[in-house]
């Protein structure tokens, strides 16, 4: 029996490195995984990897930084699958050289906000419902720079600082439905593995964590 047998879970960027060993694991415990990828080709990948080890994925496309796209997909997870009790959510905004704050120019914030915050806000809020109805569990990635200052990356610092907060608003708010919402914060060096974060990840979408809602994991260095 695996911690996780009778759950869906969806993966927003199931298509990255990290999403697919987040898939995996959470696969590899008994869910079903609707993998959220923004192109064919990833969510092929993705559930090419979860098959590879003897689990169940299908592939829902995904732009979590559309509302549309974010409520579609939902709404194809629930047609596969009739549930969802598990959502995962890591989007990062593409990669920038580290620059001051005078540097920033308002599509730094603009780009920041959208990748990292939007990100996550549209398809939590898209799920809300689904997962309510079954008191599911929510796991926001983050990262350590949410914690513990990081020079020359404010925006990013800041996006991924408002998570944290969002974590513990949702919190509050999804008591009543039963549906807990915890916050991952990954080494903001990149020093934590996606391998290193998974074990996290499963046991907050399993029943061991039913008790545990509202909380930010600090994983690696940066502990804030």
């Amino acid at each position: 029996m695996g911690r996780l047998d009778g759950k869906v879970a969806l993966v927003v960027g199931a298509g990255s490195r990290f999403g697919q060993v987040v898939a995996v694991a959470l696969a590899r415990e008994g869910a079903l995984v609707a993998a959220g990828c923004g192109d064919d080709a990833s969510g092929s990948a993705a559930v090419a990897a979860v098959a590879a080890q003897g689990g169940q994925a299908r592939h829902v496309l995904l732009d979590p930084t559309d509302a549309a796209s974010s409520a579609a997909a939902v709404d194809a997870a629930l047609t596969a699958y009739g549930r969802i009790d598990v959502l995962v959510t890591r989007v990062v905004s593409p990669p920038r050289q580290p620059r001051p704050l005078a540097e920033l120019g308002d599509a730094d914030w603009d780009e920041a906000l959208r990748h990292v915050l939007r990100g996550a806000v549209l398809p939590i809020r898209s799920a809300f419902p689904a997962l309510s109805r079954q008191r599911g569990s929510v796991v926001v990635v983050s990262s350590g720079a949410a914690l513990a200052g990081v020079p020359n990356a404010a925006a990013f610092s800041a996006a991924t600082g408002a998570l944290v907060s969002l974590t513990r608003a949702l919190a509050a708010e999804g008591r009543a439905a039963g549906v807990r919402v915890n916050c991952v914060c990954l080494d903001a060096s990149g020093g934590t593995t996606a391998a290193d974060a998974a074990p996290t990840i499963v046991y907050l979408a399993s029943d061991e964590s039913r008790p545990v809602s509202g909380q930010v994991i600090a994983l690696g260095e940066d502990r804030g």
